[in-house]
């Protein structure tokens, strides 16, 4: 029979020592000192830290935001972005008026352009404006004139009322026929 030490797998004095190298041999020697295992974990002041940072943070975001809303209010206001207003009415395409005497032609400019003001919802403040750019030859003499003699001498800001008042149909018929009639007539001597 053979022994049990060597078959029956229970170790020798032997195998025992080569089990013992072999482990020695993997495991490597710890080298300084040894540290102590860290101490526990307390969860109660590391979940009161995690909620203080997270106010902190839900803080600085509120700032952060109102800070943006205050900008993006403000912006609007400058008018940056876009294009400005007397772009915005060339896009259009206005007509011009040349000062014919025709009271239909007048009347048909003054539509076209308040419906132009009306769409890119032109501010009263910058119709006058808009409007006079659109005067050529005659037209843009007489409001010249109308200015001059109606409103106050060089006067830059003519509220958009005021001027539509004073070119109303009736008035520009009468003052381009005025001196449509007096340049035809002949001369006398």
């Amino acid at each position: 029979m053979a022994s049990r030490g060597r078959c029956g797998g229970v170790p020798t004095r032997e195998g025992e020592q080569r089990l013992k190298e072999q482990a020695e041999q993997k495991a490597p020697a710890p080298q300084g000192p040894v540290l102590p295992p860290p101490p526990p974990v307390d969860y109660g002041v590391f979940m009161q830290g995690l909620v203080q940072a997270m106010q902190t943070q839900a803080h600085t975001q509120a700032a952060l935001q109102a800070q943006l809303e205050a900008h993006q209010a403000q912006v609007p206001a400058q008018d940056h972005g876009g294009p400005s207003i007397m772009e915005r009415f060339k896009m259009m395409l206005p007509p011009s008026f040349k000062g014919e005497s025709d009271p239909l032609l007048a009347e048909s400019w003054m539509r076209d352009i308040e419906k132009i003001f009306r769409a890119i919802r032109c501010a009263d403040d910058d119709k006058v404006t808009l409007a006079t750019y659109m005067l050529q030859e005659r037209a843009d003499v007489w409001w010249a004139s109308l200015l001059h003699t109606r409103f106050e001498d060089d006067t830059i800001e003519v509220a958009w009322d005021d001027a539509e008042a004073a070119t109303t149909r009736s008035r520009i018929v009468r003052d381009f026929s005025t001196e449509s009639s007096a340049e035809r007539q002949p001369q006398q001597r």
